[in-house]
């Protein structure tokens, strides 16, 4: 895709951020296969692409069209044992309402005794630091 320049295209979500390496098994653990969704302006830019992927008997690819993601206003707890997934990374901010999707909704929490409290009186999911993820969902 990339030497065709498609117009629109911002590429796989994990080349559009940074974050300290020390947050990369949380952010690993909680976007999991998302890293490679790609970010695109809107549903046109992502039908050309699929277009061109059926033609050339290409792979899958999930898609992240910005004209169908809003950003979502979150109250995160007051607390120094957590904080915001989003906080700690780095994007250029005409990609945030896919940012908001795959991690607005993520604490990253000192311990795993944290994020199991967390988990369950929020309606966030957790990770601690090393990579281990508690659902909200149980």
């Amino acid at each position: 895709v990339k030497d065709h320049s498609i117009a629109g295209v911002h590429g796989p979500l994990i080349e559009l951020m940074e974050c300290d390496e020390r947050f990369f098994a949380a952010v690993e653990a909680a976007a999991a296969n998302q890293l490679f969704n790609v970010v695109v302006d809107d549903d046109d830019v992502a039908s050309k692409i699929i277009s061109y992927l059926n033609k050339e008997k290409g792979g899958r690819v999930t898609f992240l069209p910005l004209n169908r993601l809003q950003t979502r206003n979150r109250e995160y707890p007051d607390s120094q044992d957590v904080f915001p997934m989003l906080s700690k990374i780095r994007h250029d901010d005409k990609i945030r309402p896919a940012m908001d999707k795959v991690f607005g909704n993520v604490l990253i929490c000192r311990n795993i005794d944290v994020a199991v409290k967390y988990a369950g009186s929020t309606n966030l999911d957790c990770v601690t630091m090393d990579g281990d993820a508690v659902s909200n969902r149980g």
